[in-house]
């Protein structure tokens, strides 16, 4: 008879488990790191636990025994031993649910999620729409300075698109800074070196150099091309007269506008240089201060980012041959040759591309109705492809688009 009345008071109990967690299904619980297996993770969701197989967390997350886990139950089933509550980090419903949870207008239904495409530990994509007029939907979703997308992010390990689309949906950057901003964080997701080569230095032609000056010793240096671009930069000029400064501007607009801006520095070497002492004194002084000017707007088309990431990887262990890809990646004409015409994302290993027999090189063109260039990775040559050319592609899209 005890074992009678054992047998009912277990049966009843699993019976009220099973209520307790049928409305459970397609939920998000907070629950503890209890046990592990070779399989799986079992999550202490308080009457009972959950399983969590391996296979369903967050590619590269590390689960830490004791540690409080958001899991999402994907399953309820009443087995033969008793209910199986199997649980999901990977399961798209996950990050459905992350967004009711962290942002209000989700979970009260003004901003609604019309589709969510998942690619665990990579991508999640997500469009969401506003039934308010007056309500952004994305910048709500991303909260001032990204303070809401932040708590997902660190849910969700982080996942790269998520980060990109946070530097994307910001419409106070400019393309240069969402560029350089991007790659930086391409760099760190992949521990690859990072380029970014804008052509608008060459395309754009020097219309008008003109000072503005500030002080005795300080003038603004304005720089206008034949595009609409402008440039300004402060140069100091101690115990110069603003008088021989004109001079030297005449003289550099007489004779250089029309040249292609990453080419003036070597025309002023070369044109300015050998004739400017003729027609102003102080011209040692002028002349390098204007060479500076134009060297720095020059460079500026050339973005490297993650440059150390090279000592990361055992191919390049050997001092010499890390300090020979570094002067590489400080030569200016060497990545010049990196640029890429093809619109496609094209793969060059070893003695395909350019640059190094032992790297390989990932790159492809942008265009937009004001800027082009050429965005790549520099990384080992057997860096994971795959994932690369999904970050490429995702920014490459996200600038055309």
């Amino acid at each position: 008879a005890k074992q009678v009345v054992m047998q009912k008071i277990r049966e009843a109990e699993k019976a009220s488990i099973i209520d307790e967690f049928a409305d459970k299904q397609d939920e998000l619980m907070l629950g503890m790191v209890a046990l592990e297996d070779q399989k799986n993770y079992y999550i202490d969701l308080g009457r009972t636990r959950g399983i969590l197989p391996k296979s369903e967390i967050i590619p590269g997350e590390k689960i830490v025994m004791g540690s409080n886990i958001r899991v999402y139950v994907s399953k309820v089933i009443n087995g033969p031993k008793g209910p199986v509550i199997k649980l999901s980090r990977k399961n798209f419903g996950f990050v459905k649910r992350l967004f009711e949870h962290e942002i209000p207008e989700v979970a009260n239904g003004t901003i609604v999620l019309q589709m969510v495409v998942r690619e665990p530990g990579i991508r999640s994509k997500v469009a969401v729409y506003s039934t308010n007029d007056k309500i952004d939907p994305i910048g709500a979703c991303i909260g001032e300075r990204g303070s809401r997308i932040a708590g997902i992010l660190k849910e969700l390990n982080g996942e790269e698109v998520f980060k990109l689309q946070t530097v994307f949906n910001n419409t106070q950057l400019e393309l240069s800074d969402v560029l350089s901003k991007s790659l930086e964080l391409v760099s760190d997701m992949t521990s690859y070196t990072s380029i970014m080569l804008d052509t608008k230095s060459h395309d754009n032609k020097l219309k008008e150099i003109s000072i503005v000056p500030v002080d005795k010793e300080l003038v603004v240096v304005i720089v206008v091309t034949d595009q609409g671009y402008v440039e300004h930069k402060n140069i100091e000029l101690k115990e110069v007269s603003l008088e021989e400064v004109k001079k030297t501007i005449k003289l550099i607009n007489d004779l250089i506008v029309g040249t292609p801006i990453d080419e003036i520095s070597a025309k002023l070497e070369f044109e300015i240089k050998p004739v400017i002492g003729k027609y102003v004194r102080q011209h040692e002084i002028l002349y390098n201060a204007f060479y500076d000017v134009f060297t720095d707007i020059s460079s500026k088309n050339i973005n490297v980012v993650g440059k150390n990431n090279i000592l990361k990887h055992q191919e390049f262990s050997n001092v010499s041959k890390v300090k020979d890809i570094f002067d590489k990646l400080e030569d200016r004409t060497m990545l010049e040759n990196i640029k890429e015409s093809d619109n496609n994302i094209n793969i060059y290993i070893g003695h395909e591309n350019k640059m190094d027999p032992d790297v390989t090189v990932i790159k492809t063109n942008y265009k937009t109705n004001k800027d082009e260039g050429t965005i790549a990775i520099i990384g080992t040559k057997r860096m994971e492809y795959d994932k690369v050319v999904n970050l490429l592609d995702y920014i490459k899209k996200q600038i055309e688009r």
